[in-house]
């Protein structure tokens, strides 16, 4: 079965999603777990106070009073203080979160706005194309192109075999010691120079290995399949000239159909997209970034600010005389002190409790931030490769291939590598679209031909796009 590129993203952006919607819930129930720890440590704070209120003197309850109401204070502080903190941040994060589901349908709105400006074009190549072929000028224009490259094919191959056979014939000349030596010193050339007495001595060698006969033949052995691979250049060039031709003819009678304004709808679409892209992926670093500060926030600075309110209060909650009301309280009969020291071990007992599953909600959150930056290490690979653009589907052997990986990945089976994997095996491109059409972001709109003009590669050049670097590429054709 085949998906189209931009429902394979879409199925991952919306796993990202859900996945960040979980994150959020898990925040929120992050956020009321620590509160109830330091609920629990104010209640902790208010039952020594009751407790010093029944068993001190009025000096030292004063005194001890005064310490707590002084501790819970700070504390509470810088609660408070973290709290509006994290009040702020994660209403930015939420802000930034819309903007990116926002981006994201705006980016797949204009990826289908750029395959339906491509459709007309298609339209109108095959209504020309279907035209052209009982016109005589590009008939027998096509005729010159399809000769002249069955010609270079040839010629092309036949390089390929004379330079294939070089090695082979080579190594009996360059299996002679002597004859090489002669050859590397220049022998029988204007660059060999030495002495008289070398001289002699060389002319010796090379009477002996007949070398006045073997270097005019490892010279045209060398040569030739240079001037069979110049040859083939030459006739490669002239398939481009003659297909330069054929493509004026097509371009005049699919301007004469009006594409010209089709191609001008096409690249406003493709700088629609560009723009909608850059947009997208601003507002995803803008999101990401949010992440990293939410995910300190959450854990390190939630961390420190529960130590540092934690810190005060058991500094104030350790002091000697305070142990000292709860050992008299459970020596003694009567009944509120007992109350309230019950009341004491129970609140520390819930204390550890909310502690334990803090630290258990901080570790989820974490796994599952990870899941969600598995999903979108595959996303950022999917669009940077282009994978989600018109002329991009995939071929998969069953409908939920994607959603089986999504959702492993999501469960933390699997690693996003293996749906990337996937993608990369499955990923083919359609036939009626080309891949060029992407390259006019950013400028211009893509000229096109007639979808039979495909020319066949040369010796590993097209022809038809202009000579670069000793290889050609076919021009902006379907």
């Amino acid at each position: 079965m085949y998906v189209s590129g931009r429902e394979a993203l879409s199925s991952v952006e919306k796993a990202i999603n859900e996945v960040r919607a979980n994150e959020d819930r898990l925040a929120e129930v992050l956020r009321s777990a620590a509160q109830e720890a330091e609920r629990l440590r104010v209640q902790l704070a208010e039952s020594f106070r009751a407790l010093a209120l029944i068993r001190l003197d009025h000096l030292v309850r004063n005194e001890a009073v005064g310490e707590l109401d002084a501790a819970e204070r700070r504390a509470l502080d810088l609660m408070r203080a973290h709290k509006a903190k994290l009040d702020q941040l994660l209403a930015r994060h939420a802000e930034a979160q819309k903007a990116v589901v926002t981006a994201e349908t705006d980016y797949r709105a204009k990826t289908a706005a750029l395959e339906a400006a491509g459709e007309p074009i298609r339209a109108l190549q095959a209504q020309v194309e279907k035209q052209m072929e009982s016109d005589a000028a590009w008939i027998a224009q096509k005729t010159k192109v399809d000769n002249a490259t069955k010609i270079a094919e040839a010629a092309d191959s036949k390089a390929d075999q004379s330079e294939s056979d070089l090695g082979a014939k080579r190594k009996p000349y360059e299996a002679d010691a002597l004859f090489m030596y002669l050859w590397n010193r220049r022998f029988a050339t204007a660059d060999y120079k030495v002495g008289n007495f070398v001289r002699y001595l060389d002319r010796k060698v090379a009477a002996l290995v007949g070398y006045d006969t073997a270097r005019p033949n490892y010279v045209s052995l060398n040569e030739i399949p240079m001037r069979l691979r110049e040859h083939a250049s030459e006739l490669a060039k002239r398939v481009e000239e003659e297909d330069r031709r054929l493509e004026q003819i097509e371009r005049t009678a699919l301007m004469e159909a009006g594409i010209l304004p089709l191609e001008t709808a096409l690249g406003t679409a493709q700088a629609d997209l560009k723009t909608a892209t850059d947009a997208l992926n601003k507002s995803q670093a803008t999101l990401t970034a949010l992440d990293e500060e939410r995910r300190k926030l959450l854990d390190e600075g939630d961390r420190r600010a529960h130590d540092e309110a934690l810190a005060i209060l058991t500094q104030a909650i350790a002091r000697e005389d305070l142990q000292t009301m709860i050992r008299e309280a459970r020596a003694t009969p009567t009944p509120d002190d007992d109350r309230i020291v019950r009341e004491i071990e129970q609140t520390q007992n819930g204390i550890a409790k909310s502690d334990g599953e803090v630290a258990k909600i901080r570790d989820e959150a974490r796994e599952i931030a990870r899941r969600r930056s598995e999903l979108e290490g595959v996303r950022d690979k999917f669009r940077r490769n282009q994978y989600d653009q018109p002329w991009g589907q995939f071929e998969f052997d069953r409908h939920d291939a994607i959603g089986d990986l999504i959702g492993g990945i999501v469960r933390g089976a699997i690693q996003g590598a293996v749906l990337w994997s996937l993608f990369e095996r499955g990923y083919r491109k359609r036939r009626d679209w080309d891949a060029d059409w992407g390259k006019g972001w950013g400028g211009g709109s893509p000229r096109f031909r007639l979808p039979s003009s495909k020319m066949p590669k040369i010796g590993g050049f097209k022809t038809g796009g202009g000579f670069k670097g000793g290889r050609f590429k076919t021009g902006g054709r379907f």
